[in-house]
């Protein structure tokens, strides 16, 4: 059964809310990811593809990947709960863009 993406719609949405709860599951991806670390190399996979391995490494070299991020043998590793709460904190809805028209045409 496909999951149905629901429309944001702000003006529901109270400002204490996580604004992130409507199209961010952080229980799916543990649920399909029972380990307790996550490679690097695997995040593109848990991620579907928004996350690219490199573009960890160098949010990690910047200082802005995940927290708690170790070694194991020559790979990076990450707690999966904090690997969850940094995706968390970086997600947010796409805005609607309104197209601006010329005020020569109004």
């Amino acid at each position: 059964m496909a999951r149905q993406k629901k429309d944001f719609d702000p003006a529901t949405q109270s400002e204490s809310a996580n604004i992130t709860s409507w199209y961010f599951n952080p229980e799916s991806i543990k649920a399909r990811y029972p380990f307790e670390i996550v490679a690097r190399t695997k995040v593109r996979e848990l991620t579907g593809g928004a996350v690219s391995e490199k573009t960890m490494a160098n949010l990690d070299n910047s200082g802005a990947g995940p927290s708690g991020a170790f070694r194991v043998g020559g790979k990076v590793v990450y707690p999966i709960d904090s690997f969850i709460a940094w995706l968390e904190a970086r997600s947010r809805p796409v805005e609607k863009r309104t197209k601006k028209t010329p005020d020569v045409l109004q």
